[in-house]
């Protein structure tokens, strides 16, 4: 047990130090100069790739660390484990796209149609607010809050693919039940590191204090 333990405190000291370094890229002024609009694509996607290790590893860290622990008590080193998280980050990372399409589509009004945008913009908070008390979101909830099904699905002596398509998986579930107050972000205040940790907070509620 305490070997258990030890090994747990050791991948979540490692994963919250890559948060912790993505948070610090951040801040950088690069970062903290973007708005929406104004952004090119390739600086957006990566930027976007960052703020996902930053704002997601913190909230996935109980599956994480489960993950871990399976894996040792298979014989198996961190390789899994960190696998699993490549796919989790892959899907969020392509979530990026269609962020961008939604940068570029609120630019395009902003110069094309003026005071519309707002009202575009309550639109889309409208619509994020309503998924929220959604009885889908509640469904994909459910899901990500109990890591042990994905856990199980991938099996004992899994191959690194499994471990990929895991990872994809469960950022599926993660995505769809997110995907609201990541919208609210992106329209809200775009890397605003302020805004960026009370959503990050939320996500971590969210996954993983049901009440």
């Amino acid at each position: 047990m305490n070997a258990e333990r030890r090994l747990a405190a050791t991948t979540g000291t490692l994963l919250l130090i890559l948060a912790g370094l993505a948070w610090i890229e951040l801040a950088r002024p690069i970062g903290g100069s973007m708005s929406m609009g104004t952004t090119a694509a390739p600086l957006f996607l990566a930027t976007w790739t960052v703020m996902t290790v930053a704002m997601m590893v913190p909230a996935t860290l109980p599956v994480l660390l489960l993950h871990r622990l399976q894996a040792s008590r298979l014989g198996a080193g961190p390789l899994p484990t960190f696998v699993f998280l490549a796919g989790y980050l892959l899907v969020w990372s392509a979530a990026g796209l269609a962020a961008l399409a939604i940068q570029a589509g609120v630019a395009g009004l902003t110069s094309e149609m003026g005071t519309a945008v707002p009202a575009v913009a309550w639109l889309i908070l409208v619509l994020a607010g309503c998924y929220q008390l959604a009885p889908l979101k509640a469904a994909c909830l459910k899901a990500c809050r109990h890591p042990l099904t994905v856990l199980f699905d991938i099996g004992p002596g899994a191959s690194l693919t499994q471990q990929l398509v895991g990872g994809l998986k469960h950022a599926g579930w993660c995505l769809a039940c997110c995907w609201s107050l990541m919208a609210v972000l992106l329209l809200v205040s775009f890397m605003n590191l302020t805004w960026m940790a009370i959503v990050t907070i939320l996500f971590l509620l969210e996954k993983n204090h049901p009440q």
